[in-house]
């Protein structure tokens, strides 16, 4: 196993593709992880090499010296007094019928420690070319084509998308090491016709909010796909508005267990605003209760799934892996979702995050999309507050935009007041400067509460 501990950077994909061609696995880490996360994923995946950015340096070396790896100094002595002594490397050309695994990618650990999720080689091609046959319509792909690439590497909604299928659809990136600044953001998308999308909908809410926008053509963009967490009709329609007639916005459901996709928008279909899509080619889905009993569709569930591109397990976690898979092997992904007779899919919302308030369901990801059209915010993060008369009640973290900024200046106790009004069953209401969110734009739950 090696592990990558870099930003993006423009030598990730050689790393990737010459450790998987000497037949290692590959573990990709976030560049912005303290020395006890990778700690915990250095041990975890068993990893024997490390590949790390400068940027990273410092705090991959404390965390090696701590599980124990070597140097490449330390190796090259080991090398060296070998020869004198003369050993010689041998290949090991063993044959296997396990499954090849091509990535151990941590899950996000919203709510919990993360778990090393097994991913074989198997699963990325299979989702590389559900989505390249029918995600991507050939016509909206033309040669010289250029795709944002700002999304994490380190992230499996990156790796795939930035590093697998632009490739495939011979598709270039733009890589952003670290998020510039929004007005330079912009210049840089201008200047360099950047066709195809790849967003989170924190970004989304950027580009509908940011006063750097106005006035500005977007209609060079020809595509967008929006993953990692689910995004509200009134902000889709309001993107594919403020871009151009032809421009085609697509949102995909992921997770690590599932990779990049396993909705799409089929082909000659037109969009509809807050779905995911229907199930990709060879993909099994089935939305059922608390007890496993299938539901009527049109109502709420669980949403379970199987295909090609699933993972495997959770490395040295045989109880979770149990865990989440069911007696025909769909895996439970903890998202509650309504199936139309259409085929379309809305996700509603993680179950482990639905907010029960006196005995009600209470989705954190709809109430943010209600805040998020708030003209005082910017952006939102809900979490459930225990409460001994409601159960629990929904509690909203907010970092005002420009206009609220300039309210609050005068009346902060009015602007929160307008807020918490927003919506009626909103228990309180508190301002941050950031939301905490993973790379990928998910909110980290557990930092709120």
């Amino acid at each position: 196993v090696v592990s990558l501990i870099s930003p993006n950077d423009i030598d990730y994909g050689t790393c990737v593709w010459a450790s998987h061609k000497l037949g290692c696995t590959i573990d990709p880490s976030n560049a912005g992880s303290t020395v006890d996360e990778l700690t915990y994923q250095l041990r975890l995946s068993g990893s024997t090499a490390v590949i790390a950015h400068p940027n990273a340096l410092v705090n991959v070396l404390a965390a090696a010296n701590v599980v124990g790896l070597l140097t490449i100094d330390d190796l090259i002595e080991i090398g060296i007094a070998a020869t004198i002594q003369g050993s010689q490397v041998q290949r090991h050309h063993g044959v296997t019928t396990r499954p090849l695994v091509a990535i151990l990618c941590f899950s996000s650990g919203t709510t919990g420690m993360p778990k090393a999720v097994v991913i074989p080689h198997s699963a990325v091609i299979a989702n590389i070319l559900q989505m390249s046959s029918t995600a991507f319509p050939l016509t909206r792909v033309s040669a010289g084509d250029k795709a944002l690439g700002v999304i994490p590497l380190s992230h499996m909604y990156g790796l795939l998308t930035i590093l697998h299928l632009c490739p495939h659809l011979r598709i270039s990136a733009v890589l952003f090491e670290a998020m510039p600044s929004f007005d330079c953001f912009l210049d840089i998308l201008e200047a360099q016709r950047v066709n195809h999308l790849f967003l989170a909908p924190p970004l989304v809410n950027a580009f509908l909010k940011h006063p750097a926008v106005q006035g500005r053509n977007l209609g060079y963009f020809k595509t967008c796909l929006v993953a990692a967490a689910p995004l509200d009709a009134d902000r889709e329609e309001a993107f594919r508005k403020l871009c151009s007639p032809n421009f085609l916005l697509q949102q995909g459901f992921r997770m690590t267990e599932t990779g990049v996709l396993i909705f799409r928008l089929p082909t000659g279909v037109d969009p509809c605003s807050g779905s995911v899509g229907h199930l990709l080619p060879l993909t099994e889905a089935k939305v059922v209760d608390a007890h496993g009993n299938a539901v009527v569709t049109g109502n709420r569930g669980e949403l379970c799934v199987r295909g090609p591109q699933l993972f495997l397990g959770y490395l040295d976690n045989e109880e979770a892996t149990a865990a989440a898979f069911d007696h025909e092997g769909f895996f439970r992904t903890g998202d509650q979702v309504i199936m139309q007779e259409d085929g379309n899919i809305y996700v509603v919302d993680r179950l482990k995050h639905i907010i029960k308030h006196k005995g009600f369901q209470v989705s954190p990801a709809e109430l943010e999309g209600h805040l998020l059209c708030h003209p005082f915010v910017q952006d939102a993060g809900v979490v459930g507050r225990p409460d001994e008369k409601a159960g629990e009640v929904p509690v909203a973290f907010v970092v005002l935009s420009h206009v609220g900024n300039q309210e609050a200046r005068c009346d902060a106790v009015r602007v929160k007041e307008v807020i918490k009004d927003h919506y009626k069953w909103l228990g309180d209401v508190y301002f941050l400067d950031v939301i905490p969110k993973l790379p990928s734009g998910k909110v980290l739950s557990r930092e709120l509460k």
